[in-house]
């Protein structure tokens, strides 16, 4: 079993006290696994090797690992038929965070074995999420902002407003003195200019008396 699949192992990053005479160790060392390469061989040594072999328990950890890890992958980023299945039967897509892609893209540097295609789309994936995060952050920042800036001006308008109805809430009829006031204005303005009336009135009053007192007391 050794002979047949030291390359392999040597290609699968596991050291190995073996040495062929042969030169296998150099026969595709630079070529990427395949995961069905290590199916075989992993069934190879259970099928074949009476003993456990700590060569073949490495192997068969890795295609553990890589299985799961393909697995996870698959679940987020599913190749384009199995996407185009999954909604053609009503069934939503389950939602995933960017952590776990970005752990998954770590731990894909700890895998020798080929899995390029599904790392390629969860990069792809990692990029279209993280540009949309930031967009979005765009969008937000300049709702917020418009709301202020909406904020700020109705602010200002409701105060030009209060001014304005400070000096036309109260009016005087020219026929019988009495006060009118107009409903359609704001109440805290109403009261506000009708209590500056009263006070210009008591004033003017007491201006009065006081002129009276004076040229009174002139007199005597």
């Amino acid at each position: 079993w050794m002979m047949n699949y030291f390359s392999l192992v040597k290609r699968c990053g596991i050291e190995c006290s073996y040495s062929p005479n042969n030169g296998a160790d150099e026969i595709g060392a630079d070529k990427a696994v395949k995961i069905a390469e290590l199916e075989e061989a992993v069934s190879s040594a259970e099928s074949d090797i009476s003993v456990d072999l700590e060569e073949a328990i490495e192997m068969k950890d890795l295609l553990k690992k890589t299985q799961l890890w393909m697995e996870k992958s698959s679940a987020i980023v599913p190749k384009r038929s199995a996407r185009k299945k999954k909604r053609g039967n009503g069934v939503n897509e389950e939602k995933h965070k960017m952590m776990e892609i970005s752990n998954l893209i770590e731990e894909a540097a700890t895998i020798p074995l080929d899995i390029a295609d599904e790392l390629e789309r969860l990069k792809i994936e990692h990029s279209v999420t993280f540009s949309w995060r930031l967009q979005a952050h765009r969008t937000i920042r300049d709702i917020i902002a418009a709301f202020e800036d909406f904020r700020k001006e109705k602010s200002s308008i409701y105060s030009s407003s209060e001014v304005k109805a400070a000096t036309q809430a109260v009016t005087i009829s020219a026929n019988d003195g009495k006060e009118r006031v107009d409903p359609k204005l704001d109440t805290k303005a109403v009261a506000s200019s009708s209590l500056r009336e009263q006070f210009e009135r008591r004033t003017s009053r007491s201006d009065s008396i006081s002129t009276d007192i004076t040229g009174t007391s002139g007199s005597a």
